[in-house]
């Protein structure tokens, strides 16, 4: 699985940075995010230290930002900022009630219509583990 993830995503970006006016290379590279989402959310479920797994991610996050930044010429947070957000929603939504974690996940998502296109990973995250959690009720 991460596998595919790790390709869909290389095809997406050597499609951006060597085609980019082919959108096929865009499409296919597309895949990336929704496996990447469930990895996090499988690896939300089966860590055991939360607080290193968001260390790892911050790292992660720090380390990858300034490439990121030099070689697409862009001023924003790349995606591991994104899981990151992902897994402090996660986090914050599992301590709540079910209708809470749902008024969570729906916040996510108004918020990114509205404002941050890159916070949109955490209403996805937040609905796998709603969903996971309707499935065990």
């Amino acid at each position: 699985m991460y596998w595919l993830a790790m390709l869909t995503m290389l095809i997406d970006h050597v499609g951006l940075v060597f085609f980019p006016t082919d959108p096929a290379w865009r499409i296919a590279g597309r895949l990336a995010f929704p496996i990447y989402a469930y990895a996090l959310y499988m690896g939300y479920t089966r860590t055991r230290d939360m607080r290193s797994y968001m260390l790892r991610l911050l790292g992660l996050a720090l380390i990858s930002q300034v490439p990121y930044m030099l070689a697409f010429d862009v001023y924003r947070p790349n995606v591991i900022w994104t899981l990151l957000a992902s897994l402090l929603a996660l986090a914050a939504a599992s301590r709540l009630k079910h209708w809470a974690a749902v008024t969570v996940c729906t916040s996510f998502q108004l918020w990114s219509w509205s404002s941050a296109r890159w916070i949109t990973g955490p209403m996805v995250y937040c609905w796998f583990s709603f969903i996971d959690t309707l499935a065990h009720i």
